[in-house]
């Protein structure tokens, strides 16, 4: 993931500041990960996002969920936003397994099962710091992946369809339903 105006601000309750918001549980649930948003920093490890309106978005957050961090110097983020590309290389593939099993997939208990979630997740850089994500049909239903950087691949996995038949892929910690999981 290569960084655009990479910059650390430290920051003081009362600051505010545009964020690209992390792909946290909550900002996956309320359909703003990735996006651009003014924060404000708030008292008790809150933080409050505003719409480009100046409007309230939502309840105030916790500072942690809307990418503001703390270490021993006190508050900080990153302002500035990532530079990512997704490559498809079989773009009817992924639009077949969108409309017909992605859509289905019962939302229960995480923001990971479906394979759009899984692909946020790779994004957003949670495996590697890479600036691309490359995706390759691997069967009917399952997708291989590269992430790369500078050109060069840097891992390798894919993300595998459980639940539906046999998925031919080992999970410690197997879930119920229907489901995509990340394997590298």
């Amino acid at each position: 993931m290569t960084k655009r105006d990479y910059n650390i601000r430290r920051l003081s309750v009362g600051d505010a500041l545009h964020i690209e918001l992390p792909y946290s549980e909550v900002c996956m649930h309320m359909g703003v990960a990735g996006k651009v948003m003014r924060v404000e920093v708030l008292d008790g490890n809150m933080a409050q996002l505003w719409d480009a309106r100046g409007v309230r978005f939502s309840s105030p957050i916790t500072q942690g969920e809307a990418g503001i961090y703390t270490d021993a110097k006190g508050l900080w983020s990153y302002e500035g936003t990532y530079q990512r590309s997704l490559v498809i290389v079989d773009m009817l593939h992924f639009q077949n397994v969108i409309h017909t099993i992605d859509r289905k997939i019962e939302r229960k208990d995480g923001y990971n099962r479906t394979l759009m979630d899984n692909i946020a997740y790779l994004l957003a850089g949670h495996y590697s710091r890479a600036d691309e994500l490359v995706l390759y049909p691997d069967g009917e239903r399952d997708f291989s992946f590269q992430i790369k950087r500078g050109g060069v691949c840097r891992m390798n996995g894919g993300i595998i369809l459980h639940g539906a038949g046999e998925a031919f892929a080992v999970e410690l910690s197997p879930q119920e339903g229907v489901y995509y999981s990340i394997h590298t």
